[in-house]
């Protein structure tokens, strides 16, 4: 029997999301590259996916964009933009409750599914990407959550415990290696969310790290979980000036062709930031 996925994807042009160089225009650019790659690796699996593209405070054109790159898988669009689960009395900053929502959001739509996907907007994917993270979770039955994204964090031995010493599991589709932590752009299994629902409120929720992800992966790879992540990534973090990309993607024309662009404004806007300051 083939696995059911949900793939949730939290949107968000309210603000800058992840650099000093991306401005919404930048934003809207990049995601619609994101998504038009996310269809491709959907369109390349048989499994029943459910699409769910969870809105937070985004102009209409960007969640018309978002319905149009995405329109041939029909998509369900929800406006997530009201915090809930009680996230407005927590001491979180604004931006991480939100970002909580989310994703307790996305626990909340998995029920019925085998598999969910926290799928942040601003990843570029292999066409193979869902298949191969698919066949991992079929064939390695110890594993409850992996990332497709072998994040540069996974080579330096003062970031991850796990350097110099992986396990690894071979599949029908790829190599995947055992690491200590994974960022957010995970899978789980839906009956371990399930019974790990109670865990993840109060831990998220609780957090006086803002290193959510991190935070919630370490604490339970200490405990004894399995994470994995590709031997070589399946996905790669597309920011305009190229930085936090994966090592292991291999060449990419979009992000090869934009990394100049985006560390050059960035240089300006540094200096230019010196510049009033003096």
């Amino acid at each position: 029997m083939s696995q059911r996925l949900l793939v949730a994807i939290p949107l968000c042009d309210y603000e800058p999301i992840a650099t000093a160089i991306w401005h919404r225009r930048t934003t809207h650019y990049i995601v619609r590259a994101c998504l038009a790659s996310l269809a491709r690796a959907v369109r390349a699996v048989r499994t029943p996916i459910t699409l769910c593209l969870l809105a937070d405070r985004c102009t209409d054109r960007f969640v018309h964009m978002a319905e149009d790159a995405l329109k041939s898988l029909d998509p369900r669009t929800i406006d997530n933009s009201v915090l809930g689960f009680g996230l407005d009395r927590t001491a979180l900053p604004d931006k991480f409750q939100h970002i909580v929502n989310q994703f307790f959001t996305t626990m909340e739509l998995s029920a019925g599914h085998d598999v969910m996907y926290f799928c942040e907007q601003d990843y570029l994917f292999k066409r193979d990407a869902l298949e191969s993270a698919l066949a991992a979770f079929a064939e390695i039955p110890e594993v409850n959550v992996l990332s497709p994204f072998d994040h540069p964090d996974r080579h330096r031995a003062d970031r991850e415990s796990e350097y110099g010493r992986h396990r690894y599991f071979e599949t029908s589709r790829g190599r995947w290696k055992s690491v200590a932590s994974t960022n957010g752009n995970f899978m789980w299994r839906v009956p371990f969310v399930e019974r790990k629902a109670a865990w993840l409120e109060e831990t998220y929720k609780s957090s006086s790290d803002l290193r959510l992800d991190f935070r919630v992966t370490n604490t339970l790879f200490r405990e004894g979980e399995l994470l994995l992540c590709p031997e070589r990534s399946l996905v790669q973090h597309y920011r305009l000036d190229g930085s936090n990309a994966s090592p292991t993607f291999g060449f990419s024309a979009r992000l090869a062709a934009t990394r100049p662009i985006g560390r050059a404004i960035s240089n300006w806007r540094r200096l230019s930031a010196r510049v009033t300051a003096a």
